[in-house]
């Protein structure tokens, strides 16, 4: 860190072309084996046999293995679209009227004005206690978003009150959520 306004950190960005390509895959599979799956739901009610004739009538040859298939392909694509997306390391630096985010790959300057929300997140195991982990998310007024990831957990509360000094909106959560998606 270079002064006082400056945080380390890391920016993922989606890989142009090829992130949306695998959550669209991943969506027309999840879609078709929701569909698939529909003829065996109408059989909630009926009988044991009536259940099983339409099981084994409709699943047995080539829309069974599309339906099931489409499930396992489904969650392929979208831990394809989680993985692929790229960490950049970047600073941030709160200015008096913007936010600058700056890397060898990645520069965005955000006008404080622009900005229509600000989540903090201090990211909880499934126990509740901290990981150690802190993130924004900061979304302007033109839908664009991006998600910072800080290096250094003991700087989140020098960042936090670098940003409430500048009247921005800010919404604080404890989560043991994982990532969220980059618009950009």
């Amino acid at each position: 860190m270079t002064d006082q306004n400056s945080f380390d950190g890391k920016v993922v960005k989606k890989v142009p072309y090829v992130t949306p390509t695998l959550f669209a895959l991943g969506v027309l599979f999840a879609i078709i084996f929701v569909v698939g799956y529909i003829p065996l739901h109408l059989t909630d009610y009926s009988t044991l046999e009536f259940r099983t004739i339409v099981f084994m009538t409709l699943y047995q040859g080539v829309f069974g293995d599309i339906t099931f298939g489409s499930l396992f392909l489904a969650i392929i694509f979208y831990i394809l679209h989680l993985k692929i997306r790229q960490k950049v390391p970047v600073t941030l630096t709160i200015d008096q009227n913007a936010i600058n985010i700056k890397g060898p790959k990645y520069n965005r300057k955000i006008d404080i004005e622009y900005i229509s929300e600000i989540r903090c997140h201090d990211h909880l195991n499934y126990k509740g206690f901290s990981k150690e982990k802190f993130s924004l998310f900061i979304k302007s007024k033109n839908r664009k978003s991006t998600y910072f990831f800080l290096k250094d957990y003991t700087k989140a509360d020098k960042l936090f009150d670098l940003l409430g000094e500048r009247n921005i909106k800010l919404e604080v959560y404890n989560s043991n959520s994982g990532e969220f998606n980059d618009d950009e």
